[in-house]
């Protein structure tokens, strides 16, 4: 499936990219179709130089279009084309690894001197934290809902989610997040502003939920606990968490 998706999103795109190339001058883009076929082209393009598939050749590509609209003879076995698409497969995912496990280094180095600064706890699973603001509070439990604030960052700075952007806390149950966030909110109280270090293996390791988030990335955050949720009010919190899940 993955070599056919591949096949796919070369040959749409690098059509596009064809008639951009050759006939820039005369192309229209004024037609919804001619407008969704150009966003689409961009569309597929970006993710063929995410993957490093900078080095296809438009004009090969638009050479076997050219060749299937017209029903002739095409130019390269069925096995080449196989063999060619199975070596940009192979090609992508050995790019995409190294760059995963550059990405894994470098957030190990980052974690090892941020646990040398002063105020910078770090747990038996790896996680780090440092308190900015005490609370008095109670503590949850895996099984309690509790509202909280939170911003989260990648270690360059950049924000990728932020419940202080949006302007509202949100209520989740402490047992359903990622293990870096159960593990921290049952160390803290009601009224405590932490900010998180969160090892990759203790957020979303390589399967990252967002293109925001790149694979193996330290997550850090500012979490601040508000309140914990009475046991009404945690059920319902809890179901449509259930219900997403």
């Amino acid at each position: 499936m993955k070599r056919i998706a591949l096949a796919a999103a070369v040959a749409v795109a690098t059509l596009t990219l064809a008639g951009c190339g050759e006939q820039e001058a005369a192309a229209d883009l004024k037609t919804p179709a001619q407008k969704a076929s150009y966003g689409l082209g961009l569309n597929m393009g970006r993710s063929l130089a995410e993957d490093g598939l900078e080095d296809l050749d438009p004009q090969a590509v638009a050479l076997g279009i050219s060749d299937a609209l017209g029903k002739k003879e095409q130019r390269l076995k069925d096995d080449e084309v196989m063999a060619a698409f199975e070596f940009l497969q192979k090609r992508s995912e050995d790019r995409m690894k190294a760059l995963n496990d550059e990405a894994a280094k470098k957030g190990a180095e980052f974690l090892a001197e941020n646990g040398k600064r002063d105020g910078v706890v770090t747990t038996e699973s790896g996680l780090q934290y440092e308190v900015i603001k005490a609370g008095e509070g109670a503590q949850p439990k895996a099984s309690d809902v509790v509202t909280v604030h939170y911003e989260g960052k990648l270690v360059d700075g950049s924000v990728f989610d932020s419940s202080r952007e949006r302007g509202s806390p949100i209520d989740l149950p402490v047992g359903g997040v990622i293990p870096g966030w159960v593990e921290a909110l049952q160390l803290m109280k009601v009224g405590d502003q932490w900010k998180l270090y969160i090892p990759s293996e203790l957020a979303y390791g390589a399967q990252s939920p967002s293109p925001k988030i790149p694979a193996n990335s330290v997550l850090v955050f500012e979490l601040e606990l508000l309140s914990i949720q009475d046991q009404e009010g945690a059920e319902k919190a809890a179901e449509p968490s259930k219900e997403a899940g």
